[in-house]
């Protein structure tokens, strides 16, 4: 995704939002996604958005976010709403998480 919309070169699916790829998704079977918004990559914007907790509902397989993570609130945010786990890497990389933090987790 970029900014929400779906990016792909399917053109079955090209305007559709990312609901409808990830509903179509399942209809023929995938059990595990990982959604990932580009433009929120790296920018640490935190919080989990609207629509992401709209798919989670709608899709019960596993699903991994990356993205706009910035700190280990979002993450505990992203569990208490059963994602299935988080891709981090600028808040790693940056200290605003400790690795150390994470361990609690498992």
């Amino acid at each position: 995704m970029f900014k929400g919309k779906t990016i792909t070169k399917i053109n079955d699916l090209e305007n559709e939002t990312p609901l409808k790829v990830v509903l179509k998704l399942k209809e023929i079977g995938v059990r595990e996604l990982i959604l990932l918004d580009l433009f929120r990559v790296g920018q640490k914007f935190g919080g989990i958005p609207p629509f992401y907790l709209d798919i989670r509902k709608r899709f019960d397989g596993y699903i991994l976010v990356g993205g706009g993570i910035k700190n280990f609130n979002d993450i505990l945010q992203y569990y208490r709403n059963s994602f299935s786990g988080v891709l981090i890497a600028t808040a790693l990389y940056d200290g605003s998480i400790k690795v150390e933090k994470l361990k609690i987790l498992k």
